[in-house]
């Protein structure tokens, strides 16, 4: 790009475009620009620069300031002549301008000069030139100055002088040559003297568009004239270049495929478009190419092809689209791509009258995994699960992740449904397997709901509902299952969310209760524990079951409110009945892994024992088997704070999932808690009886204490005493109920005994 050059025009619309041309060049190259012009040709000058950029134009605008070129001279002329201060000072502000909106290096365009040239002030146009000049030096900047073409003839002197001030001397649209200076003379040393006239004219097209690759062709595509921007991107230098066949740098471009280059120069004079292109060194690039015909009236007509390398801008674009559309931790498509693909199936499939399939993925208990053992072994977990879905189906079905631990697969060209029962027992088949990463194995499993189009939703957005909804379905019926969308899951969904926002009020309008249910020494009967159960009384709905709001709870992030709540309650009531039975009495109080999560460090459970003055000796704390499985070193610190307390650890429902015996030595667990499931079937079922003997043996042999859930006949009780299980609980002891109730209990077993 020229440092300083000035540029002299007939007509106004040739100033215009030449402007802009100048203008855009330096703002494709990140520089600002600063535009002192006449005030009527502002209009057609954003016009041609917006014709000129109309993708990007928006984008470029930041670092376009324009200025009346009257409006510039009154703040640096004082007294009719330029003060040098004052010009300084102007200058710098309209720069400050740009500044505050991008910062980037400075390029001018101005005609102040011509201003006062117009006016015969020839000696105060100099003054202003000079300045100009000194602005130029000192800061740096790019500069393009417009005069009318016709001093050459009515000032020669003036012209003589302008054209030694500059750099760099731009012929106009005259038919008359006017000298330039370098770079024409690069050129004459190849083109004979007859037509050194047409070479000038060449010459001065090849450097006015210096900052892009420009060569220009004879009427049969040959390469007549190039410039150094040509030379730096394909290597080519110009003896090299000269008299070939333009085409031959375009990579694949036969003669066939060139033909509808050569139709739209015929017919519109101009082609714009991108084309694979070679370089000397046999590498190829993208260039985004411009080839304009050139129609001489008494000469054949003249190629001009403009183009430069947009290698890195599609590769940065090919990235962009990728960062918008694929999700960056598994390489999946994104929320956003496969909602586009759906809707491109919903039009396929209206045409040929064929159904669809979408199944909603969530993986159960992840958010806790992730959790409890760092983001890091999270994300691990995830890229392993992404590429096991991607095993279960087809290249033609499309799996995403729409975010966190859910995905999402579209099933297409269904031949029949069972298809899609057969995948969706695939994915959990899969998932269920261990993952194995690094010296670690952790389990997990998946809930899936499934909906079919044209059957269950007409648009995606109801699709994508409908699989939600059947999803959340199969969670709260056990998890690690699929279920299918039902019109009635529409109706739990609302209700569901209701449920939601009542729950919030629930606990400050006292409808939340501690229940107690007794935990019974099998060998004497004693009631010398219990296990608080959290239950919630709607005012409308009555009793709602803890296996509906648990999971709204721990979703909403509302679980560790109330779990706090309900270990205060059950630490309080345990002080109070130990007092009153004379004996130490233990409450067992459930804290889920979400509770785990949401307390950073040590949970506020033992700062509330502490200011009561409570002994923890009083307080067990039950948790779940996955917890166990999935233990992190922050929850084993907390584990460790609640023992060196005083406070006991159980393990609650075992034998449903996948424990391993390490873990229970290296936790220092007290007691086990055999799941009903064992206990209800131990009498009729031989299998089911011998699992709970073994777990009694081992958790003896591992000196732990047994307590056998959901224990509800005489029987069932009989045979775990001979098993040698220590505490019993269930209906036969007593349902779950209030305090009142509970220490109505307690006083009569205390008769009795």
């Amino acid at each position: 790009m020229c440092k300083h050059a000035v540029q002299f025009y007939e007509h106004d619309t040739f100033l215009v475009r030449e402007a802009a041309t100048f203008i855009l060049a330096n703002l494709r190259e990140g520089a600002g620009c600063l535009v002192i012009i006449n005030a009527r040709l502002q209009p057609p000058l954003l016009e041609q620069l917006q014709l000129l950029e109309p993708h990007n134009w928006s984008d470029l605008a930041a670092g376009y300031h324009v200025i009346d070129t009257k409006q510039a001279l009154a703040h640096v002329m004082v007294n009719e002549w330029p003060n040098e201060q004052q010009f300084r000072q102007f200058i710098h502000q309209q720069i400050q301008l740009i500044h505050a909106v991008t910062l980037c290096p400075m390029s001018m365009f101005g005609d102040m000069v011509a201003e006062l040239i117009s006016v015969g002030r020839l000696d105060a146009a100099l003054e202003l030139e000079r300045l100009w000049q000194v602005v130029v030096e000192q800061d740096n900047i790019r500069l393009l100055c417009a005069y009318p073409a016709h001093i050459a003839q009515q000032y020669p002197h003036l012209y003589q002088q302008l054209c030694q001030q500059h750099s760099h001397v731009l012929v106009s649209d005259m038919n008359n040559s006017l000298a330039i200076s370098q770079g024409v003379d690069l050129i004459k040393e190849h083109i004979p003297a007859s037509i050194s006239e047409e070479a000038l004219q060449l010459a001065a097209i090849v450097y006015r568009y210096g900052h892009e690759a420009i060569m220009v062709c004879d009427a049969n595509h040959y390469i007549m004239a190039i410039n150094p921007a040509f030379s730096e991107i394909t290597g080519f230098a110009e003896q090299e270049i000269m008299g070939q066949y333009a085409q031959s740098l375009f990579v694949g471009q036969t003669e066939l495929n060139y033909s509808h280059v050569r139709t739209a120069l015929a017919e519109q004079g101009q082609w714009l478009g991108e084309i694979w292109t070679r370089r000397k060194n046999g590498s190829q690039f993208i260039a985004s190419a411009n080839i304009n015909r050139i129609e001489h009236q008494q000469q054949q007509d003249r190629y001009i092809i403009l183009f430069s390398d947009i290698t890195e801008k599609k590769l940065s674009e090919e990235l962009i689209w990728k960062q918008a559309n694929f999700d960056v931790l598994t390489e999946l498509p994104n929320r956003r791509l496969f909602k586009d693909r759906l809707d491109q199936e919903i039009k396929k499939s209206q045409r040929i009258d064929q159904f669809f399939a979408i199944l909603f993925i969530d993986l159960d208990n992840f958010k806790e995994i992730n959790d409890m053992l760092g983001h890091d072994m999270g994300d691990r977990l995830l890229q392993e699960a992404a590429r096991r879905l991607q095993d279960c189906v087809r290249e033609s079905d499309t799996v995403a992740r729409l975010g966190g631990d859910e995905f999402t697969i579209l099933l297409t060209n269904l031949a029949q449904q069972a298809h899609v029962e057969d995948i969706a027992q695939k994915v959990l088949s899969r998932i269920t397997e261990p993952f194995y990463l690094g010296h670690q194995v952790f389990y997990l499993s998946a809930s899936i709901g499934i909906t079919i189009y044209p059957f269950d939703a007409i648009d995606s957005k109801s699709l994508l509902k409908n699989a939600e909804q059947a999803m959340y379905v199969a969670k709260d019926d056990g998890r690690n299952r699929f279920c299918y969308f039902t019109r009635s899951m529409q109706l739990q969904a609302q209700e569901r969310l209701k449920l939601r926002h009542d729950l919030y009020n629930a606990l400050e309008q006292q409808q939340i209760q501690a229940y107690f249910q007794p935990i019974v020494e099998l060998n004497t009967g004693r009631i010398i524990k219990a296990e608080a159960l959290i239950r919630w009384r709607h005012p409308e709905k009555g009793m709602i079951s803890p296996a509906l709001f648990i999971p709204i709870a721990e979703e909403s992030g509302m679980i560790k409110k109330l779990g706090d709540w309900m270990f205060y309650e059950s630490a309080i009531r345990a002080q109070y009945w130990s007092r009153q039975l004379g004996y130490p009495f233990q409450i067992s109080v459930n804290r889920s892994p979400a509770q785990f999560i949401a307390d950073d460090k040590d949970s506020p459970w033992l700062d509330y024992l502490q200011q009561k003055g409570m002994s923890g000796r009083c307080i067990v704390i039950e948790i779940t088997e996955g917890l166990l499985l999935n233990v992190s070193p922050r929850i084993k610190q907390q584990l460790d704070a609640y023992r060196q307390a005083g406070i006991q650890v159980s393990i609650d429902d075992f034998g449903t999932g996948y424990s391993s015996m390490a873990y229970l030595q290296k936790l220092q667990v007290d007691y086990l808690k055999i799941d009903q499931s064992f206990v209800r079937e131990m009498v009729d079922n031989a299998g089911s009886r011998a699992i709970v003997e073994a777990m009694i043996v081992m958790a003896h042999k591992l000196g732990l204490k047994v307590v056998a859930e959901g224990v509800e006949t005489l029987e069932q009780k009989r045979m775990l005493i001979a098993s040698g299980c220590d505490y019993g609980q269930g209906y036969l002891f007593s349902p779950p109920v209030p305090p009142i109730e509970f220490e109505r209990l307690l006083h009569i077993k205390s008769r009795l005994n």
